[in-house]
């Protein structure tokens, strides 16, 4: 499909007789396995992905040749997957250790909440209008979702790391109304790294580590400037989620 940028586009996935759609991907975010999908603003590196399976057949929930039964995060990339919550790097891999962007989370979230209207573009200026996160962010900014570095710098490419998880999380919890007081008597002082954890993140982290969003990488630390993992983000999706039902 050839479209003007910032237009508004319609992909339509026509399988061969006998088959159907098994997922579409765009952007490297499932949008489920529906034939037809709007992409509501189109950018220059938009890329959708689709895989097909037999009509009947149940899709194998894991194709991934990285994620094994016996792997602490099995059932959590199982959730995340089998919800459209997240997919792989390519069809086997999903890249468990790898990280993932702060653009990417927030666009995660933004899908989940089913891709409200935007009034208002964001105020970063590294936020490129048009790009295939510019309404998430947007969206996460004008709902107190998102904060940035700064009122003009996002970094939607940079690696979240812990504590940004914990904080978006901890917010995006506010936002839905969802009880945070899991956080208000949580002593994250136990910790040896605790001093390693940013002001502005305190509360969050007292709200993660309460809730059981985000566990201790050991008995000790909590590792909060580490990046988060694919795996780490799959289990906090699911812990969230199953939380709040």
């Amino acid at each position: 499909k050839s479209a003007r940028r910032g237009t508004s586009v319609t992909v339509t996935a026509v399988p061969d007789e006998g088959y159907e759609v098994a997922d579409m991907i765009i952007n490297g975010v499932s949008v489920g396995n529906a034939a037809v999908y709007t992409i509501k603003s189109i950018t220059a590196d938009t890329t959708v992905q689709v895989t097909f399976k037999k009509i009947g057949e149940k899709a194998a929930w894991n194709p991934f040749v990285d994620v094994k039964e016996t792997d602490w995060f099995h059932d959590n990339v199982k959730y995340a997957y089998e919800n459209n919550l997240m997919v792989g790097v390519s069809g086997s891999l999903f890249e468990p250790n790898g990280s993932v962007t702060r653009a990417m989370l927030v666009t995660v979230l933004y899908r989940a909440e089913g891709e409200p209207e935007i009034t208002n573009a964001s105020t970063f200026a590294d936020v490129e209008n048009g790009s295939w996160y510019d309404k998430a962010v947007s969206w996460a900014q004008a709902n107190g979702i998102v904060k940035g570095y700064s009122e003009t710098e996002f970094r939607p490419n940079e690696p979240i790391i812990r504590e940004q998880i914990a904080a978006i999380m901890h917010r995006y919890a506010q936002h839905k109304g969802y009880d945070v007081s899991a956080g208000e008597n949580t002593n994250i002082l136990s910790y040896d790294d605790a001093s390693d954890i940013s002001e502005y993140a305190i509360p969050s982290m007292q709200y993660a580590v309460g809730s059981g969003l985000i566990k201790g990488k050991s008995e000790s630390t909590l590792n909060p400037k580490d990046n988060a993992t694919r795996a780490e983000t799959a289990a906090i999706l699911q812990r969230f989620i199953e939380a709040n039902k």
